[in-house]
């Protein structure tokens, strides 16, 4: 088998899925605001030539198959190249209409926060048509655009779980771009975090205190405790309870019982657990079971 590396290590512990919030082509005299900041983002142009826009005025022309990597969300604005006298009309990507294709999505991750190393990150990569046409990431975009564009079958499981694959490429591309420092982002999660990580992640259900983590990785508390809140942004005690109520919802919209999700995630009572889960997501357990079990 082969041997996990350091990148995988990173991405591993995030559970990115993806959703896809726009899909279109537009023509005419049309604009795309986005201004409300949100998870890391990417936008594909599958058809023509438009502009990003910053907020000063700032233009950076994309064209066909060019991609763009949102690390940290920020406001800008999509417009065409050249106004047309023509009201903004959007109709689907296959349609015969020329203008502009855009696929846009957002990334998201299991504990609901970007970890640390994000800050590492360059707020936009900027990746041109001609450097990824005939590569993985060429053909990964291919099946993307094929899927949001004919929307068959399980389409959108499929957007959801191409996301993963699509931010390594993304991460590896800004490597061999040198848009990021590969030594600062290799050592971002120290060997002793990893491990504690990997724990936390099997066993969500134990009672993974700072304490407890530091004896099985073998460092201090206080070192633990620092490093950890430095590289993910939260503490262990944070971490664990995001990563909790997240693998509740995805198992009880896979159809188990309230008190057996409750057991797996580590809670000795059905009550404690249902006042926990609505804490955290402002709905109740039985409501997000009956949600996905009426779909």
């Amino acid at each position: 088998m082969q041997q996990e590396d350091w990148l995988s290590r990173l991405v591993q512990p995030l559970g990115i899925h993806g959703q896809l919030f726009h899909v279109g082509k537009h023509c005419g005299n049309w604009l795309l605001e986005h201004d409300v900041p949100q998870d890391p983002s990417f936008h594909l142009v599958t058809e023509g030539e438009c502009y990003l826009v910053w907020p000063d005025g700032e233009k950076i022309l994309l064209k066909q198959g060019d991609l763009l990597f949102f690390a940290r969300d920020r406001r800008h604005q999509l417009q065409p190249v050249v106004a047309a006298n023509q009201a903004a009309q959007e109709v689907p990507l296959q349609a015969s209409l020329p203008g502009v294709g855009l696929i846009c999505g957002y990334f998201h991750f299991c504990q609901g926060y970007l970890p640390g190393w994000f800050r590492l990150l360059p707020p936009l990569l900027h990746l041109p048509a001609h450097l990824e046409a005939s590569s993985p990431l060429g053909h990964l975009l291919r099946l993307l655009e094929a899927e949001a564009s004919h929307q068959e079958l399980a389409a959108s499981r499929i957007l959801e779980v191409l996301a993963e694959p699509l931010l390594i490429y993304l991460l590896r591309a800004a490597l061999q771009q040198g848009a990021v420092n590969r030594q600062a982002l290799e050592n971002s999660v120290p060997a002793y975090i990893d491990t504690a990580l990997a724990l936390m992640h099997e066993t969500p259900q134990k009672d993974w205190g700072v304490t407890a983590l530091a004896r099985e990785v073998g460092v201090a508390r206080s070192l633990l405790a620092s490093q950890f809140h430095e590289t993910l942004g939260k503490t262990p005690g944070d971490y664990l309870r995001h990563l909790r109520m997240h693998r509740a919802r995805q198992e009880l919209a896979q159809g188990k019982s309230v008190l057996e999700v409750a057991m797996d995630v580590g809670y000795r009572s059905e009550s404690a657990f249902r006042k926990a889960f609505k804490d955290f997501w402002q709905d109740a357990p039985g409501q997000v079971k009956r949600t996905h079990s009426a779909k």
